[in-house]
């Protein structure tokens, strides 16, 4: 838990430091931190979908990947009355959610598949182990 907390501020800093260096002074919405807890549930989707990938993932599948994530979790937490702020914070926060969702993806995938090897060493994935 406090890995993943961490790691949810590292992606959250390269995300700030992503959008810094693009020149706009970006600052999150109020869905931002509720979006960033959500998306940890769409682990189990994510190896459903692509675990043929163990042995790392090509940059079409993670882009799907980080598509996945996003419509997975946007949708459920950016919800508001008044439907304009709502598009408006997912506006603001498109750029930041992108980044923090690949990152995400990154170190899951790394975790995920360190775990499932040193729990099931005789696994073959495509009759390779995962690299």
């Amino acid at each position: 838990m406090a890995g993943q907390q961490a790691a949810s501020r590292e992606a959250e800093r390269g995300a700030s430091r992503a959008l810094a260096a693009q020149g706009r002074g970006w600052k999150p919405s109020k869905f931002f931190d509720a979006w960033k807890e959500s998306v940890r549930a769409v682990e189990g989707g994510l190896v459903m979908q692509y675990m043929h990938y163990c042995r790392g993932m090509p940059e079409d599948a993670k882009k799907r990947a980080v598509d996945y994530i996003l419509r997975g979790t946007i949708p459920v937490v950016y919800v508001s009355p008044n439907r304009s702020e709502a598009f408006d914070a997912m506006d603001n926060n498109a750029d930041a959610a992108r980044e923090y969702a690949s990152r995400f993806l990154d170190k899951f995938w790394k975790e995920y598949w360190a775990e499932f090897v040193a729990k099931y060493p005789a696994a073959r994935c495509g009759g390779r182990g995962p690299a």
